[in-house]
């Protein structure tokens, strides 16, 4: 219940910075991500017990003992705490941070500047780029550390380094799952030894969704590419997206 009431500040603080509100991204992330967790989670301390000889309805070993110990108190205790000091630094923690977030999102949607409620200074209204909502949806594809690079640099590096990432997650990590999965598969199926094939799967299963994250990025990056060429996108829309996606840590008049 927590999680959910402050990623729902986080959202109304989205939407006084950007102008536009993402619940649907937003939720659908806290949702989606602990899945990556559950099966390495639950994987990695019954195939380590395994290892460390755990046998059923004896007195168990001294590694065994403490991989439970670890498993089931000294680590939860340490995120635990990890996560209250998280909490502690969270800025959003008053009702009256909130109210005057609520208020600063009606200034915005009349056109006018508000303060920021929780880091100070006042915030302008966001301006997109341009009105094509296909260029936008476009630019949209790329962290304003790739924009600023497409800015400084054109294409040419940024299609280097995606292709770089899927020759790695294709070519090295996609086959060791694989490879895990399908070594693991026998001990899963006759369930009496420890098997790797969930630590497999769950490494096939990241790298395939990386992978065809970042091929579409490569896909729409080559789409830029030739926009720029016969003039669509221009460096003028280009550095009007950088100061949008990135307007609190870059300007384009910074030069660099």
């Amino acid at each position: 219940w927590m999680l959910r009431s402050i990623v729902a500040d986080v959202v109304d603080y989205d939407e006084f910075l950007t102008g536009t509100r993402r619940e649907a991204q937003y939720f659908m992330g806290i949702e989606f991500l602990p899945k990556f967790v559950e099966i390495p989670s639950e994987a990695a301390p019954l195939l380590l017990m395994a290892w460390c000889g755990y046998e059923r309805n004896v007195a168990q070993n001294s590694a065994v003992v403490w991989i439970l110990r670890l498993f089931f108190s000294l680590i939860p205790a340490a995120v635990i705490a990890l996560g209250t000091c998280m909490l502690y630094y969270f800025p959003m923690k008053t009702e009256e941070q909130h109210a005057a977030l609520l208020e600063g999102i009606q200034l915005h949607r009349q056109g006018q500047p508000a303060k920021d409620p929780y880091y100070g200074g006042q915030i302008e209204v966001a301006a997109l780029p341009t009105d094509n909502a296909a260029h936008i949806e476009l630019l949209s594809h790329f962290y304003g550390s790739e924009l600023k690079l497409i800015v400084n640099s054109g294409c040419e590096t940024l299609r280097r380094t995606l292709l770089t990432r899927l020759m790695i997650g294709g070519c090295l990590v996609a086959p060791v799952g694989a490879l895990l999965l399908a070594l693991g598969m026998p001990a899963l199926l006759d369930g009496e030894d420890a098997s790797v094939a969930p630590l497999g799967s769950f490494l096939l299963g990241v790298t395939v969704l990386v992978l065809w994250f970042e091929g579409v990025r490569y896909l729409r990056l080559g789409e830029l590419r030739s926009k720029q060429e016969s003039g669509e996108i221009g460096m003028p829309i280009l550095e009007g997206s950088l100061a949008y996606w990135s307007r609190f840590t870059y300007s384009p008049k910074d030069g660099d």
